[in-house]
Formats: C-alpha cells, structure tokens, sequence
C-alpha cells in the first residue's frame, strides 16, 4: 500500500468513507421507522380510551335526564316538549301575524297608489279646464276687439265726413264773397296794397359780399392791397377768402410779398341790434404767404365793422396785424 500513487490512496480513502455513510443512513432510517409505528400504536390506545369515556358519559348524561323527567312528572313541572310544543305556536301565530301585517301594507300601498291616480286625472281634467276657459276669454276679448275697431273705423268715416261738408260749405261762402267784391272795398285793398309799397322793406344781412381796399405791411410799415370774398351763412357767420399784395419797402419796385388764405368772421352787431346797417365783427385768416421764393404758413387775426350807405354799397375797415380800409359790394 505504501508504494501506491497518491491518486490511488484517495480514492481508497473515498470509497470507504461512502460504505460507512451507507451503513449510518441504513441504521437511522430503521430507528424512524420503529419510532413512527410506535407512536402510531399508542395513538389507537388513546382513541379508544376516549371512545370509550364518551361513551361512558353519554349513558350517564341519558340517565340524567331521565331522573330530571320522572322528578318533573313528581313536581307537576311543565314538560319539556309541551314548552316546545308552546314554541312552536307562538312562532305560528307571529308568523301569521306578521303576514297579516305585510297583506294590510300592500292593501294601503295599493289603495294609496290608486288615489294617486285618481288624483293626478282630476288633476289633468282641472287644467284641461282652465286651458279651455282661457281659450274661450281670448276668444271673446279678440270679438270685443274687433267690435272695437269697426266702431273706430265708422267713427273716423264720420270725421271725414263732416270735414268734407265742412270744406264744400267753405268754398261756397268765399265763392260767394268773391261774387259780392264790391268797387269800395277794391279800392281800399288797392290802396293798401300802394302803402306796403311805399314802406321800406325790413333790412335783410347781404349773403354775398365783395370787398376790395388799400392795406398795410405787418408792424404797419409799408402798404398793399387787399381783396375780399365772403359768404354769409347766417347773422353771425361768414366764410371766405382773402388776397393781398404788400409793398415792404413802401415803393411798389421794392421788396413784395403775396398772400392767400381762407378767413372767418364772428358778428357780434346782431346780438346787440338787429336789422341794422351797421355791424361789427372779429375775424382771422389762415393761409400761405410767399417772400422771395420761400412760401411759409400764416394767420392773422382783426376786428372790422362795415356800414352799408346804400342797398348795394358799402364801407369797411379792419384792424389787427395789418389795417385795411375800402369799399364792398354787397348781393
């Protein structure tokens, strides 16, 4: 054995080692099994015994209760079944009492349920009612209605009637007033007639104004000339246009200026007096003046008043960043 490789000697070594396993397995698994059969018998012992106790007291506990009956009968007790007996019946007669009850629930329930309808029909009858009562006031109202308007109608033609005759009977009596003129009363309507002519005629606002006149330069220095076109709206207002011409220098080959633009005049004579030939107003203009090629924008205010001397003809004057002073024609 001693001159045996090492890979000899461990299998040797394994193979013993597993036999002895074996034979250890083999001696537990017997010792379980005795271990389980006895524990198996002792437990059927057991068994019986109790079975057998039982028995025991169920014999006494029967005997028991048959000295309780005999001692019952002797004592004059109730017995046992007639308590049962009782039992049953008063559950009996609960049950039918209950039953009574469920059939009177559903007598009320079905009765209530019925008023209920015959309710809601009445109900449905009582609107149905009223709806046609209403139909039958509307109906009614609309005959007053036209009842109404037919005697409206008839009323009116009888209006129209009467303006009718009324006017036929009007044109009769100025025919006849016509043919009744006589010569006296000709001649005093001819006469009254002459008189409106010989009296003057209310004064009237002129509506078109031409006005034209000599003029200053800005600071009044030099002179120029101004012309005028102004349309009278109403007794307070007028719009136009204006044009002017300045000599600067005062001579008409010096230095020049021209000037356009579009004016507006406030009269304030006619709040005080009105129809009169005199008026006073304030005004300016607005427009574009032209100084050596260069055009720049102006405005100008001023204060006039005009006196018209005659029905087409009239004098002028104004002052404010230049004077003017001319004549107008007015129409």
């Amino acid at each position: 054995m001693c001159c045996l490789p090492s890979g000899m000697e461990q299998s040797l070594y394994t193979k013993i080692m597993n036999e002895n396993i074996l034979k250890v397995s083999k001696i537990g698994l017997g010792l379980a099994i005795i271990l389980i059969c006895s524990l198996f018998i002792l437990k059927c012992s057991e068994d019986k015994a109790g079975k057998k106790t039982s028995a025991n007291n169920s014999e006494s506990s029967v005997e028991d209760k048959k000295e309780l009956i005999t001692n019952a009968e002797k004592k004059n007790l109730p017995d046992v079944t007639s308590s049962f007996e009782l039992k049953n019946k008063t559950f009996e007669s609960k049950k039918v009492e209950s039953d009574n009850v469920g059939t009177q629930v559903k007598k009320a329930v079905k009765t209530s349920v019925a008023k209920k309808a015959v309710y809601v029909q009445k109900q449905d009858k009582t609107e149905a009612g009223l709806e046609a009562k209403k139909e039958n006031i509307l109906a009614a109202d609309i005959k007053l209605l036209e009842e109404k308007v037919k005697l409206l109608e008839e009323r009116i033609k009888t209006i129209f009637e009467t303006l009718k005759q009324y006017a036929e009977k009007k044109n009769e009596n100025s025919a006849g007033e016509v043919d009744g003129f006589n010569t006296e009363k000709g001649l005093s309507q001819d006469n009254k007639i002459e008189d409106k002519v010989d009296e003057p005629s209310p004064f009237k606002y002129p509506t078109h104004v031409l006005a034209g006149g000599f003029s200053t330069y800005e600071g009044w220095t030099g002179y120029g000339l101004q012309g005028t076109y102004t349309y009278r709206m109403n007794d307070y207002l007028s719009l136009g246009v204006q044009g002017n011409g300045f000599f600067k220098d005062g001579k008409y080959k010096g230095d020049r200026q021209l000037y356009a633009g579009i004016r507006a005049n406030f009269h304030i004579f006619p709040l005080i007096v009105e129809n009169s030939n005199f008026d006073l107003y304030a005004g300016f203009t607005m427009g574009a003046k032209r100084d050596h090629a260069v055009t720049k924008l102006k405005t100008m205010g001023y204060f006039g008043m005009s006196y018209d001397f005659c029905r087409h003809w009239g004098v002028f004057a104004e002052a404010g960043n230049i004077g003017v002073v001319g004549l107008r024609l007015k129409f």
